[in-house]
């Protein structure tokens, strides 16, 4: 069976990296992408399982990007999780309304990561 892939989207690279790190030795194959409209390039390019997004990036919020995903064919069925250090009541609706099917807060650790990927990945 193929690995299921994830496209993580996040414009600090550290988390990117820490990402990787943690989902890589679980077999999942990882793309990264620093803002949206590189997100929207490797979502194309890869045809992701899962969308990791941060929802404060350059450009546009992780939710505009998450109801651009959920309005294009090969990513409307896509699971998108949303990812922020501020994850206000607001946030969240505006998420929900966008298609996000969860949401992640930093700081995360890893077996936080493993287990929201793995709800949303069975």
């Amino acid at each position: 069976m193929a690995p299921k892939k994830i496209l993580v989207v996040d414009d600090d690279s550290d988390i990117l990296e820490i990402v990787r790190k943690f989902l890589e030795p679980e077999g999942y194959e990882v793309f990264t992408a620093p803002d949206g409209p590189h997100a929207v390039e490797q979502a194309n390019r890869h045809q992701p399982d899962l969308i990791l997004l941060d929802n404060r990036m350059p450009f546009f919020s992780g939710v505009w990007y998450c109801d651009a995903f959920k309005r294009k064919a090969n990513t409307k069925n896509v699971p998108v999780i949303l990812i922020s250090g501020f994850l206000d009541g607001e946030t969240v609706r505006k998420a929900m309304k966008a298609g996000a099917v969860d949401f992640l807060r930093k700081p995360f650790g890893r077996k936080d990561l493993l287990e929201i990927v793995r709800k949303h990945l069975r």
